[in-house]
């Protein structure tokens, strides 16, 4: 775990137990009590409000993209990023007891789960119908008891609800993962650790609304030798003149004062989300 919190705290997520955001709770914060919430901005305001320690929500998926309700949260909440996760995700058919695959004549699961696993709801000639949670198609699949059912969820999830899994790792792309961000009331004291640290910053820059403003912010990033690892634009008020970028960019020392205030040269507004130590597969994945 990056955050330096003290154990036995407890860490918000969205979604039932069993979901691949509780998972991801279990590996990023292993000593913290892993706390379901029913929206992103329940779990915002868990960490906000001090019930929650850390509120760990996902931010983008290699297959699926952004998740575009996190961004716009993000404009209004009043904590700080203190680390990243990323989360192998590994969807599993999963049936009541006793079911057998030649059963399943309908699948359900979160819309982005079935959109990862259309080969295998074809194969199968099923229909798939879109939930709000896979955790929580789970759930009610458990409670409901239909031998005909499948649903699209986690190892966890058939653990936690009794149920069978009739067909492991079944994406249609098996090396997917999420990126989950850490969110905290404190920012996270990142120290440099030697010639091989790797610090992430976040931030949430308005730029002016005049030609190439987007291509002078960049700049300064390229004038520094600096890389900009996410860029993700969005709309600002009540028209479309406003124009605000989510910038994620790395750095090899947790100091970078000097250079956001070059940024802001460039910007009517900026706001600093955190800095936070690179998570090892962003390490990995950098080294080959």
């Amino acid at each position: 775990m990056n955050h330096e919190a003290p154990g036995g705290g407890s860490i918000a997520f969205q979604g039932e137990p069993g979901a691949f955001s509780h998972l991801a709770c279990r590996e990023y914060a292993p000593d913290f009590t892993p706390l379901p919430c029913p929206s992103f901005y329940d779990a915002f305001e868990a960490a906000a409000s001090g019930r929650a320690s850390l509120a760990l929500l996902p931010v983008e998926n290699l297959l699926a993209g952004r998740v575009a309700d996190v961004h716009q949260l993000l404009h209004s909440i009043d904590l700080h990023a203190v680390g990243e996760h990323y989360q192998p995700i590994r969807f599993e058919l999963l049936g009541v007891p006793g079911a057998k695959i030649a059963d399943i004549t309908t699948i359900a699961s979160h819309v982005h789960a079935l959109a990862q696993c259309r080969k295998l709801i074809r194969e199968l000639n099923a229909k798939s119908f879109a939930a709000g949670d896979t955790a929580g198609s789970a759930k009610a699949l458990a409670e409901d008891g239909d031998r005909h059912r499948g649903v699209l969820a986690s190892s966890l999830a058939a653990e936690l609800y009794g149920l069978d899994v009739l067909r492991s790792d079944v994406a249609d792309q098996t090396n997917n993962f999420t990126r989950f961000v850490a969110f905290s009331k404190t920012p996270n004291p990142c120290r440099p650790t030697g010639e091989d640290a790797l610090f992430v910053t976040s931030i949430i820059a308005q730029t002016r609304n005049v030609p190439s403003a987007l291509f002078r912010l960049l700049t300064v990033f390229v004038a520094n030798g600096v890389n900009v690892s996410r860029l993700e634009s969005g709309l600002l008020g009540d028209n479309f003149e406003c124009s605000s970028f989510q910038i994620d960019f790395e750095t090899t020392e947790p100091a970078v004062q000097p250079l956001l205030e070059e940024c802001r040269h460039y910007t009517d507004t900026l706001r600093v989300i955190g800095t936070y130590p690179a998570a090892d597969f962003r390490l990995s994945r950098r080294a080959k």
